[in-house]
């Protein structure tokens, strides 16, 4: 805790709205699956389009650990 544990935080700005395959080509960065972390690690996207590709994720905020869950559509 205290001042040391305060210093070492790092902000992370995690966001949505415009699909990680949009941003990814935009800022010509490879991407396959999960959370998409840029600008050093600062910056996550977490909208992988799931209206069109059935894959979701969640990212853990305490541990920022992303999972990924893909929808079933056959059952």
């Amino acid at each position: 805790g205290g001042l040391a544990a305060q210093a070492q935080r790092v902000a992370v700005v995690v966001h949505g709205h415009t699909p990680i395959h949009y941003l990814s080509e935009d800022l010509r960065v490879d991407w396959e699956s999960g959370a998409f972390w840029y600008c050093d690690g600062h910056k996550v996207c977490i909208d992988s389009g799931g209206f069109f590709s059935d894959e979701f994720i969640l990212l853990n905020l305490d541990t920022l650990e992303d999972t990924v869950i893909t929808l079933d559509k056959s059952t």
